[in-house]
């Protein structure tokens, strides 16, 4: 999908990543652009230095802008298609603000990045977009729908994704026992399908998880996955599978993890863990 962002002319802009799924029901887009504010821009008093983008928002979708900048503590200043200031961010922290909104009505809006009168400097500004049927997760998504919707939000590194809807949502990816949470370091959603010392239920878990996996996401590239001889856990079979022809986009993992414990034998358990990324 193209970067809505604008070169109007004014701005140079650098679009580093942009991602959507065709034959995917749920939309969720996810950018990053690079620029300066620099001394050369504008500056209005009781406002700051600042360097605008003008995009098209659409009523209904919700939108995730994040601002980020070791240069200097910036700001972000929304305003809707009739001039109006609609929604700003607190102050930075860490060089880092941001602001979540639903959009509602659909125009060209304009985002600012304000920095103070004597601010200058790089920064990276990354927005992500969910359509208004990516934005919650429903207790009727059969496997297929569910996997479609956390694909989507992959897109978008899970900055629009509703994790606190996940566990107890019902969906039908998540079984009755599932667990799900965000890996921080490196932005994945583990999802543990099965954990227990059954191995035959592993099995059987990690399979029927496998075959629906194939079913749903078509002609997709796969590869093996396999480690033995590790301290804390062996996976005993697992597959990753990934977009053909764009190397960017988002993976499904499958596994199935033999977790040991070195003193006792006896104490081994296994896990059915299912990662999108």
């Amino acid at each position: 999908m193209k970067n809505r962002i604008r070169n109007s002319g004014l701005f140079l802009l650098f679009c580093l990543s942009s991602y959507a799924y065709a034959q995917n029901p749920y939309n969720v887009e996810y950018n990053e652009v690079r620029g300066s504010l620099k001394s050369s821009d504008k500056y209005k008093k009781d406002f700051g230095r600042y360097h605008g983008f003008e995009l098209p928002l659409y009523e209904g979708e919700k939108a995730n802008f994040a601002l980020f900048s070791a240069d200097f503590n910036g700001r972000l200043v929304l305003v809707d298609p009739k001039g109006k200031v609609y929604k700003q961010s607190g102050e930075a922290r860490d060089g880092m603000v941001s602001i979540l909104t639903e959009i509602p009505i659909s125009g060209d809006w304009i985002l600012y990045v304000v920095g103070g009168k004597n601010d200058t400097g790089e920064f990276a500004l990354r927005y992500a977009f969910a359509a208004s049927n990516s934005l919650n997760i429903s207790s009727n998504m059969d496997f297929c729908s569910s996997l479609n919707f956390l694909i989507a939000h992959a897109a978008a590194h899970f900055m629009m994704f509703p994790v606190d809807q996940l566990n107890g949502s019902g969906m039908e990816l998540m079984g009755r026992n599932g667990n799900a949470e965000i890996n921080e370091k490196d932005g994945s959603l583990n999802i543990t399908i099965y954990e227990g010392a059954d191995e035959n239920r592993a099995k059987t878990s990690f399979n029927d998880t496998y075959s629906r996996i194939t079913n749903c996401i078509g002609d997709w590239n796969s590869a093996e996955i396999h480690s033995k001889n590790e301290k804390e856990e062996d996976i005993l079979n697992g597959k990753t599978f990934f977009e053909k022809g764009n190397k960017d986009g988002a993976k499904v993992s499958i596994k199935m993890i033999r977790q040991n414990n070195p003193t006792d034998y006896n104490k081994i358990s296994y896990r059915v863990l299912l990662i999108v990324k």
